[in-house]
């Protein structure tokens, strides 16, 4: 058995990892997450297949703000040993999800827009972030168009003149060259 302990304040707390991956197996009946695939049953219904990936899409979409309110409570509250908690493979990465949940507070966070909409928004003042995501979740912006209007109009310049949508490579984007012909 794969276990941890994780010391806390109240005592110890047992992590039983295989328990945990065994559970969501029962839960989802027809599903075996493991630490490296997902394994899916032949007998899984259209229906049940398609809430499953609902439910991925919003563990995707927590994830980073998982690891990076867990770095900044770790540096708050540990210093420089918070270090410890990152492996040097993922340490840039997780940098960068400490960054935007550091720079966009809770109560900002929009739970259904993704954490890319947040990305975008997280250099911003915290009045223009809560107006930005709010806009994005009212008019359902996708990431492309939440960055477009962030951009400002003086980088109009390096977007296509036919679509106004899509990055020129030379004066047309491939899109709309394909779409001409």
């Amino acid at each position: 058995m794969d276990r941890q302990w994780i010391e806390t304040s109240n005592g110890s707390v047992q992590i039983d990892w295989d328990k945990i991956w065994t559970e969501v197996d029962n839960r989802k009946g027809g599903f075996k997450l493991t630490r490296t695939s997902l394994e899916i049953s032949e007998s899984v219904p259209f229906e049940e297949w398609l809430q499953f990936g609902q439910q991925l899409a919003v563990w995707e979409r927590t994830f980073q703000f998982w690891v990076g309110d867990y770095l900044n409570h770790g540096e708050r509250r540990y210093g420089e040993k918070y270090a410890q908690a990152v492996d040097p493979q993922q340490a840039e990465t997780w940098r960068h999800y400490a960054w935007v949940a550091r720079s966009i507070e809770p109560c900002f966070r929009k739970h259904n827009l993704s954490y890319k909409h947040h990305e975008a928004v997280a250099p911003l003042e915290p009045s223009q972030q809560q107006e930005w995501l709010e806009l994005a979740e009212k008019e359902s912006l996708s990431v492309s168009d939440l960055r477009r209007r962030l951009k400002p109009p003086s980088d109009d310049r390096d977007l296509c003149p036919i679509c106004r949508e899509n990055e020129a490579e030379v004066k047309v984007c491939r899109p709309c060259i394909e779409r001409i012909g």
